[in-house]
């Protein structure tokens, strides 16, 4: 465990000396835990990818704040903690709990339940639940990023613990520990795609920072540039087709028609 730790931080520091590979490597460990916090919490559709790609784009600018590769490493739980404080809890976000379940993976019928019913506290207790039992983050660090006393983050931790297993336990589900229920839902990983656009932008964030990507102000804007861009290329072809036309036009034209009209 203490290697992986000081890998962590080896790979903090060459990021922050602008290192591509070391953010493949911070990627690879921290990816799945991140996607998963969203996800369970938004579901899998636009806004989620949305919120995802914004964090990894404010991670990346956020290094010419930073020297010490701890704080930059906090900076990521931070920036996560502080975009979904912009969301609202809204139904319409979630998937059916069974077909998202399935599409983690989780084939046991007491964890789609748990998952089911994580979703369902409310967002201060399920926020510090995922930053202690996804992300793995220690009270005191929790209590620095949410703002709060430590005693409330524990607090909270173990409230929504307790209304965890007492919905477990309505539901017959007491084969074993909520925790341990969880701790075996945790496979599920990024999407593909989702990470082939990360790397793709990894070079633009790099170079030219998160204020000249489409993510500057967010999914609002991102969605008003994407559409903008449509419309555009959408003029463009019309434009190409119309050039087209006319070129075939006057190609057939009869010659004593053609002179008449270029003179």
């Amino acid at each position: 465990m203490s290697k992986r730790r000081i890998d962590t931080k080896y790979q903090m520091e060459k990021f922050l000396d602008g290192n591509l590979n070391a953010f493949n490597n911070i990627y690879e460990r921290y990816s799945a835990r991140i996607y998963r916090f969203i996800v369970r919490q938004f579901g899998t559709g636009p806004e989620a990818h949305s919120l995802y790609m914004t964090v990894w784009a404010e991670f990346v600018d956020a290094r010419k704040e930073h020297t010490s590769p701890g704080q930059y490493k906090i900076s990521l739980y931070k920036t996560l903690y502080q975009r979904l404080q912009n969301f609202n809890d809204n139904e319409s976000y979630f998937s059916d709990a069974k077909k998202l379940s399935n599409e983690h993976g989780n084939k046991s019928h007491s964890r789609i339940k748990l998952l089911n019913h994580l979703r369902k506290l409310p967002k201060p207790l399920r926020e510090v639940f995922l930053l202690r039992h996804e992300m793995g983050l220690k009270t005191l660090l929790i209590a620095r990023i949410i703002e709060e006393p430590v005693d409330e983050v524990e607090r909270k931790i173990s409230q929504a613990i307790v209304l965890l297993e007492q919905e477990m336990i309505e539901l017959g589900c007491t084969e074993e520990p909520v925790l341990t229920i969880y701790r075996n839902s945790r496979m599920l990983k990024s999407p593909s795609r989702w990470d082939n656009e990360i790397y793709d932008a990894l070079p633009v964030w790099m170079e030219i920072g998160i204020q000249g990507t489409l993510l500057k102000e967010g999914m609002v804007d991102k969605k008003n540039l994407i559409n903008n861009f449509t419309r555009s290329l959408n003029e463009a072809k019309q434009h190409v087709h119309d050039l087209t036309n006319r070129a075939k036009q006057d190609l057939f034209r009869p010659a004593n028609a053609r002179h008449t009209f270029q003179s």
